[in-house]
Formats: structure tokens, C-alpha cells, sequence
């Protein structure tokens, strides 16, 4: 399931996605995900879709 972030002044979009995922690997993905978003300036009571993370087969076989 996708989790949505509502976002808090001063928020920006690649600290989020690093903060969310623990890097930017996600960041297009994310803008992708929010077409109707500005990333170079979020307002505050912003939502976004934050997608969930695909597994490979081979990051499963370790869980």
C-alpha cells in the first residue's frame, strides 16, 4: 500500500523521498507519482503519494 505525507513548512521533496526510502533512488518515481505537484516548491498541507518500494526476488530469498 502507498503512504501519503501531508507536508510541514519547509518541507522539501528530495529530503522527504530520502527520509521516507533512506536514499533518492525513488525520487522520479515519487514525481511520477505526483503529477499535479511542484517539487521545487511544496506548500504546506501538501499531499503526496509516497509509492511503496518494489522488492526483487532475490531481496526476498533474504527475508
Amino acid at each position: 500500500m502507498d503512504k501519503v505525507t501531508v507536508i510541514y513548512q519547509g518541507t522539501r521533496l528530495d529530503t522527504l523521498v530520502h527520509e521516507h526510502y533512506g536514499d533518492l533512488s525513488m525520487y522520479d518515481l515519487v514525481l511520477g507519482a505526483n503529477l499535479l505537484i511542484d517539487a521545487t516548491a511544496l506548500d504546506v498541507g501538501d499531499v503526496v503519494n509516497m509509492p511503496q518500494r518494489k522488492t526483487t526476488s532475490e531481496e526476498d530469498a533474504l527475508w
